[in-house]
């Protein structure tokens, strides 16, 4: 392997290692903002291992042909202690302010939803709700008031019903019973309200 092949090499797992120290404090940070369970910090602490190896590996591949040597570790400790010792406060701090940021503006546009489609809805269908049972109302005062218009027609046939055999009046009486429970229903209904 050539001079040139080296120093490529140790470059590019210098910046392999700084990228492993960015994703580590992007690890970090979205994890104390998220408060996650303490449970949980193994679990993550080995996909962010599996990414770290996912993004070395296909690195070292191309560059020197998958050759692990002392110096390609020597680098990568490099570039995670350079990230470490000049970047990495500047970075969780700007991801701090990425994430609030975020946060912010998807409270924002979820305001915004609620207020431009949620609340009309609502207000539409509460209206026609109301539409209706203002109907109902209005169909049901009408139906009482023509039933006690037609009873009133009626009383001059009382006399005619009493002259009526015993057992056709039976049969005839069971019709003002159903009239009587239909209108104690709704009397009970309209207590109700």
């Amino acid at each position: 392997m050539s001079l040139q092949e080296q120093l490529y090499t140790v470059a590019a797992m210098a910046l392999c290692g700084c990228a492993m120290g960015l994703l580590f404090d992007s690890y970090r940070v979205v994890a104390g903002y998220a408060r996650m369970r303490r449970w949980l910090y193994p679990i993550f602490d080995l996909l962010y291992w599996a990414a770290a190896l996912a993004l070395v590996f296909p690195v070292l591949l191309h560059v020197n042909r998958g050759e692990v040597r002392v110096y390609v570790l020597l680098s990568i400790l490099l570039g995670v202690s350079a990230y470490f010792g000049l970047a990495s406060d500047r970075m969780v701090r700007g991801l701090t302010v990425l994430l609030r940021w975020t946060e912010r503006t998807a409270r924002r546009v979820a305001r915004l939803v609620r207020l431009l489609i949620f609340r009309p809805i609502r207000f539409l269908v509460r209206t026609m709700f109301r539409l209706i049972r203002l109907v109902v109302r209005i169909v049901w005062a009408a139906a009482v008031f023509l039933g006690k218009i037609v009873l009133k027609w009626l009383r001059p046939f009382r006399l005619l019903y009493r002259q009526i055999p015993a057992t056709f009046r039976r049969r005839l009486e069971a019709v003002p019973r159903l009239a009587r429970t239909v209108r104690d229903l709704m009397g009970r209904l309209r207590r109700k309200r």
